[in-house]
């Protein structure tokens, strides 16, 4: 990425900015959504298409913010964020590297969610509803594609892209604990973290977001796919 001389180069505090919205954005479309549910359905919590509500809320944000920068720096979301062809191998190295991950790091972020639970901090598990056919479609839709498209574009493309003047451990460092807040839950700070440090280095060593957002698409739509017809399989993560 560094090295593209056509990518349009984002300030570190445009990539501040960014990072606001899509912190700070889901919770005010959310404060508006439950205010109208309020009314329109008082047992709203308790229903699955709230769920997935909460799932495309973050999405929304993220698409806003990629929409507000393009229009700002009057460039594309494919120059700004480098959704350029690259080699083959990056592809597939992204698709084993997310594997390794599933398997590996997710079980040492089970033990820190012990020691989590150790100390007296209540967590919360994501769930993702999948009773019926419809929630099925619906979970892969929002979940296994949306979120890891929007996600990568954002963390891997635009505020990746206003790092460009820090060393490669620096983007790896921050790269990682941004993505890990970004999902606001202590049950994945570990593992979202050395996952989006992974994706990151992989995106500056590609010179393209393609293969963190394909590692990001594998990722989720295996999870949706284990959990929804192997429960047996565990990932810790």
């Amino acid at each position: 990425m560094k090295n593209n001389k056509n990518l349009v180069t984002l300030s570190q505090k445009e990539g501040g900015l960014i990072y606001s919205i899509v912190s700070v954005l889901p919770y005010l479309i959310m404060f508006v959504v439950v205010a109208v549910l309020i009314v329109a359905d008082k047992e709203y919590s308790t229903k699955s298409y709230y769920t997935y509500i909460t799932y495309l809320i973050p999405q929304i944000a993220s698409l806003t913010a990629l929409i507000y920068i393009c229009m700002r720096q009057r460039t594309s979301v494919i120059t700004l964020c480098s959704v350029k062809r690259t080699s083959p191998v990056y592809l597939g190295l992204g698709v084993v590297l997310i594997v390794g991950l599933l398997f590996g790091v997710g079980y040492f972020n089970e033990l820190f969610v012990t020691f989590l639970e150790s100390v007296g901090l209540g967590l919360t598990v994501p769930s993702v509803p999948n009773s019926s056919p419809v929630q099925f479609i619906l979970s892969l839709i929002i979940i296994g594609v949306l979120a890891p498209v929007l996600e990568e574009l954002i963390f891997r493309g635009a505020i990746l892209n206003s790092l460009n003047g820090l060393k490669t451990y620096q983007s790896l460092i921050l790269g990682g604990v941004l993505f890990a807040l970004f999902h606001q839950n202590p049950a994945q700070l570990l593992y979202q973290g050395i996952v989006g440090a992974c994706l990151t280095y992989l995106a500056l060593k590609s010179g393209s977001v393609l293969p963190s957002v394909l590692a990001h698409l594998f990722n989720n739509l295996f999870i949706i796919i284990t959990n929804a017809y192997f429960l047996g399989v565990e990932f810790y993560n």
